[in-house]
């Protein structure tokens, strides 16, 4: 039911209630126990009447706003299509059409970024200690080519695997985990002849038959 039907209503007493009917009293709005209860909800109705009245105003005064900037068909158009969905247009497609000697002189104008080479690291190898092995290893690395960074990590492993180049052997003398169980097995020893044979020796110390 809309609000608008609610004209005039009345409140009636019917024994200990209160009844809101409308203005020819065919209707009945509502039952409430006391006369201040009524009063309320009667108000509540004809604040919603008004309500409800207002937005057909709002929707005249949008229709005259229409007239007034778009013209005579703006508003008609405004006024018969009040309420409906008006279907979104597409976006109009703009073409730029340039010249090939423009877009020739155009692209000659692009700046290119230069490549900038990184600078290359820069390090030079001094003795990690005063052992004779290091320093025969660093000669015979110079004497073939290896210098700078490769030198210095070069040298860095092998200090490394060798414990500073003071042991030159793997584990020397202990060889009975090579003879025998899981390390034996893994690095393919079978005897101890074999531990023996292939324990690691040098600077890297390569240990084991499978190596």
């Amino acid at each position: 039911m809309r609000a608008s039907e609610f004209l005039a209503e009345t409140i009636r007493k019917q024994g200990s209630k209160y009844v809101i009917y409308s203005k020819d009293g065919s209707k009945k709005l509502g039952t409430y126990t006391s006369r201040s209860k009524a009063e309320k909800r009667l108000k509540q109705i004809e604040y919603f009447k008004h309500m409800d009245e207002g937005w057909k105003d709002q929707m005249a005064n949008a229709a005259m706003a229409a007239a007034i900037t778009t013209g005579a068909a703006g508003a008609g158009m405004a006024l018969k299509d009040v309420g409906k969905e008006v279907p979104a247009q597409e976006p109009t497609k703009q073409t730029v059409q340039v010249a090939p000697q423009q877009a020739k002189a155009d692209l000659s104008k692009i700046e290119v970024p230069k490549k900038v080479d990184k600078p290359k690291p820069q390090a030079s190898y001094k003795p990690l200690t005063d052992s004779p092995n290091e320093m025969v290893l660093a000669k015979t690395a110079q004497a073939n080519g290896i210098t700078g960074v490769e030198l210095a990590a070069f040298m860095a492993q092998m200090a490394h695997e060798s414990q500073n180049f003071k042991d030159m052997v793997e584990d020397n003398p202990n060889l009975k985990k090579y003879t025998k169980g899981p390390i034996a097995r893994a690095l393919g020893n079978k005897n101890k002849t074999d531990a023996e044979r292939f324990i690691g020796r040098g600077y890297i110390q390569l240990t084991g038959r499978y190596k």
